[in-house]
C-alpha cells in the first residue's frame, strides 16, 4: 500500500508540471512528513491567480532596442526562475493555524508546478509557510533557491525541487484520499503532542 501511495504521489505531482523546472536537475520525492514545516494548512478554493513577471533578466532583454520582434515575444511569455505566482485562498476549513482565517493571500515561487486553469475550481488542501520559517530539506542532487519576492506573505510549502503541498481535495480517488488522510493524521498527532506538553509543563 505504501509503495502504491508513493507512486501515486509522483503521478499526482507530475499532473501539476506544465513546463520544465528551471532550478532543478530532477524532481525530488514528496515527503508527507514535511507538512510539519507548514505554518498554515487549509482546505479552500483558489481565486485571483496571477503570474507575476518579476525577472530582472527579462526586463534587461526587453529594454534592448535591438531585440528582434520574435525575441521580444519570446521573453514576454517565457517564465524565469525569479517569476512567481500570487493568489488568494477562500478558506473552507482550517487544519493548522488561526481558526478564524477566511481569506489568505499567498505566493508560489515554483509555479512551474502549476495546474491547468480548470483545476483551480478546487477545493484544494494547501499548506503554507511564513517565508521566514525553516524550509524542508533538499532531497535531490541540487537546487537554486530564490529569495521570496513578498517576504510578508505566506508562500506554498514545498521542499526544494519537490512537488508543492497543494492537493485536490477529493475522496473520489483512492490514493489522493490516502494522502489527505495521512496529512490529517500527522497534524492530529502534532496537536495531541502539543496538548500533552501544555498539560505537563
Amino acid at each position: 500500500m505504501l509503495r502504491h501511495l508513493h507512486i501515486a504521489l509522483i503521478v499526482l505531482a507530475c499532473t501539476f508540471v506544465s513546463q520544465p523546472v528551471h532550478a532543478c536537475i530532477m524532481l525530488a520525492p514528496l515527503e508527507l512528513e514535511d507538512i510539519r514545516y507548514a505554518d498554515v494548512v487549509v482546505i479552500g478554493r483558489i481565486v485571483d491567480y496571477k503570474i507575476i513577471l518579476a525577472s530582472e533578466f527579462r526586463k534587461q532583454k526587453l529594454a534592448d532596442p535591438d531585440l528582434s520582434p520574435e525575441g521580444r515575444k519570446l521573453y514576454e511569455i517565457q517564465s524565469f526562475i525569479d517569476d512567481y505566482a500570487r493568489f488568494e485562498v477562500q478558506v473552507q476549513e482550517v487544519l493548522k493555524g488561526k481558526k478564524e482565517l477566511k481569506l489568505i493571500t499567498a505566493t508560489w515561487s515554483n509555479f512551474s508546478f502549476r495546474a491547468p486553469e480548470e483545476w483551480f475550481t478546487g477545493p484544494f488542501l494547501i499548506a503554507l509557510r511564513d517565508p521566514h520559517s525553516k524550509i524542508p530539506p533538499l532531497r535531490g542532487p541540487s537546487a537554486t533557491i530564490m529569495p521570496n519576492k513578498e517576504p510578508d506573505t505566506l508562500t506554498v510549502l514545498e521542499a526544494p525541487c519537490a512537488p508543492a503541498f497543494m492537493f485536490p481535495y477529493t475522496y473520489d480517488n483512492e490514493y489522493v484520499a490516502s494522502v489527505i488522510d495521512n496529512i490529517r493524521q500527522i497534524l492530529r498527532e502534532d496537536d495531541n503532542a502539543g496538548a500533552s506538553k501544555d498539560n505537563n509543563p
